[in-house]
Formats: C-alpha cells, sequence, structure tokens
C-alpha cells in the first residue's frame, strides 16, 4: 500500500511538473518570435519583460514540485530591499512611460530581509 502511494504521488509530480510547462514553453516560443520580428521597440520591450516573468514562473513551478523531494532545499538570504525595488521599477518603466505616467521609489535607509534566492531573469 505504502508503494502504491509512493507511485502515485510520483506520477501525479510528474503530471504537475509537465503541465504547466507545456504552456509556459509555448508561450516562450511565440514571445520569443514577437521579439525576433518586430520591429517597434515597445513591443521588444513587453516581450522580454514578458519572457523574464515567464522564467520566474517556471522557477516557481519547479520549486513547488522539487521541494518535497528535494534534500537541499534552498534556505533564506538575505536580499537589499532596494536591489529589489529598482529592478522592478526599471521593468515596469515603460509600461508606465506608455501610460503617460512616471514611477519613482525611494527607499530609505533599509536593513536587509530576509528572502529566497531565485535564478536571474533572462
Amino acid at each position: 500500500m505504502l508503494n502504491e502511494r509512493l507511485e502515485a504521488e510520483s506520477r501525479l509530480a510528474s503530471d504537475a511538473s509537465h503541465q504547466p510547462r507545456t504552456p509556459l514553453t509555448a508561450l516562450s516560443m511565440r514571445l520569443d518570435e514577437i521579439l525576433a520580428t518586430s520591429t517597434e521597440e515597445w513591443v521588444r520591450d513587453e516581450a522580454r519583460i514578458s519572457l523574464e516573468q515567464i522564467d520566474r514562473l517556471t522557477e516557481v513551478v519547479h520549486d513547488l514540485i522539487n521541494a518535497p523531494r528535494s534534500s537541499q532545499r534552498r534556505t533564506p538570504g538575505v536580499v537589499e530591499l532596494s536591489t529589489v525595488l529598482t529592478q522592478q521599477s526599471e521593468e515596469w518603466s515603460p509600461a508606465y512611460r506608455r501610460a503617460g505616467r512616471e514611477s519613482h521609489i525611494q527607499v530609505p535607509r533599509a536593513p536587509p530581509c530576509g528572502a529566497r534566492p531565485v535564478r536571474s531573469p533572462r
């Protein structure tokens, strides 16, 4: 009975891992095509930003699927809040500019915070 349960969990993990990756890969391929063929810079910027988000989502899916099976789980690390906020500001600035808006960040001195590290975007 234990073997059956372990096999069922293994199949579920495999299916859960595969199912979201297929549409994410298809979406990534389509955005790569848009990036390669578009002549409009704002479209190319949006494609790049979307590809970065897909990479992040793919990493989250990978972590969720593999966390229970991994003996080397990631431990929280130290993150500088200003670095994270600057990255987000750079990512969203093109969309704000197109909408005729501005985005400004001010990060007061803050102690580093704990967060789980992720892979760098493309």
